[in-house]
């Protein structure tokens, strides 16, 4: 069952939090869900999207890369 996710905006001049689901469609994600590790996020109050890895129930953010951050 897809759940969201308590995250935070890794973009240090926006800071939103909240609950987020993944990005893309629940469909997506019934064949996935044991195995899938990495996911998307996509901020609502900035619109830039994230990268973070399950770990047990927690979303933990992934590092910016040099690609996503010049982006800023």
């Amino acid at each position: 069952m897809l759940t969201d996710y308590a995250v935070h905006c890794p973009y240090p001049e926006c800071g939103w939090r909240g609950s987020l689901f993944p990005l893309g469609s629940r469909e997506d994600w019934r064949p996935a869900m044991p195995t899938r590790r990495e996911i998307t996020f996509h901020c609502p109050a900035c619109g830039r999207d994230w990268q973070a890895r399950i770990v047990g129930d927690d979303a933990i953010n992934l590092p910016l890369t040099a690609t996503v951050a010049s982006e800023v």
